[in-house]
């Protein structure tokens, strides 16, 4: 062989060579953006649904709110210890069917941990509730005692505490 048939053989091995790297190159060029563009467009789904469940959830969660604080304002005005002529009552307790569509509501688009501090404040609620019924019972007999009135302030206390940190808790959902 001579010197140019092997300059002819380096140049078709060097041709055959160059041709492989590029198809391997391009093979991996083309599979790199295939998965990058399929994990943008998982992406991209993914901020939707978070962006779609954020604002169900918003909504529920400001009815949640709204529902708090009128339990808060309630619990506040149930036997006051003080009070004062043209003291406003308590407004209405929220229904059953209140309760439970909002207890829905929540089990449906809010965080388990919210539905628990939700049930947990219906629970110190109807505690109080009943602590109040003990104190009015006793009432028309005057037979109330310091520990009846200190009963329902205590359960009131307890309401209060427990609906503070519902309200720490749904903002701090809203806000991560």
């Amino acid at each position: 062989m001579t010197a140019s048939d092997w300059i002819a053989l380096a140049g078709i091995a060097l041709s055959a060579l160059l041709g492989w790297l590029g198809y391997r190159t391009g093979n991996e060029a083309r599979k790199d953006a295939h998965r990058l563009a399929t994990e943008a467009a998982d992406r991209a789904s993914r901020d939707a649904r978070e962006a779609r469940l954020f604002e169900r959830r918003k909504d529920v969660y400001e009815e949640v709110l709204e529902y708090v604080y009128r339990t808060e304002d309630t619990v506040d005005r149930t036997e006051p210890l003080f009070t004062w002529a043209g003291a406003p009552g308590p407004p209405a307790w929220p229904t059953e069917d209140e309760v439970r569509r909002q207890n829905a509501r929540t089990a449906a688009w809010g965080s388990p941990e919210l539905l628990g501090k939700l049930l947990a404040l219906k629970t110190a609620v109807q505690e109080f509730q009943g602590a109040v019924f003990v104190l009015a019972s006793k009432r028309p007999a005057g037979t109330e005692k310091a520990e009846d009135v200190l009963d329902v302030q205590q359960k009131r206390e307890a309401v209060k505490a427990l609906v503070k940190d519902l309200i720490d808790h749904v903002n701090d959902e809203l806000r991560k």
